[in-house]
């Protein structure tokens, strides 16, 4: 995208503002989307005022996010109220651990595609006994 990270700002609102652009959104109307004034959306986007977390779903259906780009978007959101001076320790913390749980469940699918399946015990069916009398 065409926008340019501000340290400012932070994450959260760059992304923010990268989404609304991309659907050609003006604050007006994201913000009447949302029910918040243009003010409020520009005061977050700038990083002046925080995300309000219990929106972001809302937010998020808003901007047609799929589920890739809503997981970052949470996670921006939440890092929003994280410290400054503690976001990155956090965002590396975060990063570790959803490739930890990545790993996990990708080793968990494949361990369930080699155990090989149950099957039914099979019936021995025999042939009945042939009388050879003349």
């Amino acid at each position: 995208m065409g926008f340019k990270y501000h340290a400012q700002r932070g994450a959260f609102g760059w992304l923010m503002k990268c989404h609304r652009k991309r659907l050609r959104l003006s604050l007006m109307t994201f913000g009447g989307r949302v029910r918040r004034t243009h003010t409020f959306i520009s005061r977050v986007e700038s990083g002046a005022r925080k995300p309000p977390l219990e929106e972001m779903e809302t937010w998020a259906d808003v901007l047609c996010l799929n589920k890739m780009e809503r997981a970052t978007y949470r996670t921006e959101a939440a890092l929003a109220h994280v410290p400054e001076d503690m976001r990155e320790e956090v965002r590396s913390f975060l990063r570790a651990e959803g490739v930890r749980q990545y790993r996990a469940q990708r080793n968990q699918n494949r361990a369930q595609r080699q155990t090989p399946r149950p099957t039914a015990p099979m019936e021995v069916v025999s042939d009945p006994p042939v009388s050879i009398d003349p």
